[in-house]
């Protein structure tokens, strides 16, 4: 599982034994958040056909977005896609 975490306000956060991020803000806190983790990998299809396929939960509070926790699936191609875009 991979988690990342992403406070306006530079909020402190530590890696927990699994690898994953965890804030040091306390739970009740208002400050601005967005948090995203892939997980859940699963293999879909059979021979050729088959491919990866990863649960991304992302949870906010912001008001740019609409509602507070968005579930998809995307396959492991979608973040090679994305890794190209971006670097």
């Amino acid at each position: 599982m991979f988690d990342f975490e992403c406070c306006k306000n530079g909020a402190q956060q530590q890696r927990s034994g699994s690898g994953s991020l965890q804030s040091l803000r306390s739970p009740s806190s208002q400050a601005p958040f967005l948090s995203v983790s892939v997980t859940d990998p699963a293999k879909m299809g059979n021979g050729v056909q088959a491919y990866i396929s990863y649960k991304v939960i992302t949870k906010t509070n912001l008001p740019e977005y609409q509602g507070h926790e968005k579930i998809v699936i995307r396959r492991y191609s979608d973040f090679v896609r994305l890794h190209g875009l971006l670097f």
